[in-house]
């Protein structure tokens, strides 16, 4: 079985060949990858929604784990990302689902070959209206976001799950760096162009 990061495809789709060798070529010391600014903040949050939405228990993890870090002026602005998303789900009394729900969508070729893709997203949500939110977390370069192939590949995948129609999911994202919180819910034809060009990539990236 190929393995493919959900984060890593548009790279992936963008020089398939030039990618299938950087992950031949990776090192497995790769694997490990020291903590960062980033990371500290999204296992708070995760903490935060695993206490019932406590926001004193995010902080103090988010607080005692940034004693490890040195840039005084990196560590506020962290704490106030932290705080940012905080307000956010209290101001719209947020109605969580789940946290770090792990994606798998797979794409067969033959009987013996096939290659799948991986990821996870940071929370879902029960609409008031009905239906689903998945909220993707990234640290920063939101543009362009509502453009990349995985998303509406989610949304399919997640309806599927989630025995729901899929334009009763919605995709969205926060962008903490420029704290911008975002989403879109594709069509179905959107969603069958996404597959196919998903297709076409995984026949093309599984040959080479």
């Amino acid at each position: 079985m190929i393995k493919l990061s959900l984060g890593e495809l548009e790279e992936a789709i963008a020089n398939p060949r030039a990618f299938r060798e950087k992950v031949v070529n990776r090192s497995t010391d790769d694997s490990f990858r020291p903590k960062s600014y980033y990371s500290q903040l999204r296992n708070a949050i995760f903490k935060f929604h695993i206490f019932g939405n406590n926001a004193i228990e995010g902080e103090e993890y988010l607080t005692t784990k940034l004693f490890e870090f040195t840039n005084d002026t990196r560590k506020k602005e962290i704490l106030d990302q932290y705080n940012w998303y905080v307000t956010d789900i209290k101001t719209n009394s947020t109605r969580v689902f789940g946290c770090r729900y792990l994606i798998s969508i797979r794409y067969l070729q033959g009987i013996t070959v096939d290659l799948e893709l991986t990821g996870e997203v940071g929370r879902l949500d029960i609409n008031p209206s009905g239906g689903y939110a998945a909220w993707l977390f990234r640290r920063n370069k939101s543009e362009n976001w509502a453009d990349e192939l995985r998303m509406p590949l989610i949304q399919e995948e997640l309806s599927k799950r989630l025995n729901a129609f899929p334009n009763e999911i919605y995709i969205g994202i926060y962008s903490f760096e420029e704290k911008l919180k975002a989403q879109v819910c594709y069509s179905n034809q959107e969603i069958a162009e996404a597959k196919t060009k998903f297709d076409n990539f995984a026949a093309e990236y599984l040959h080479l």
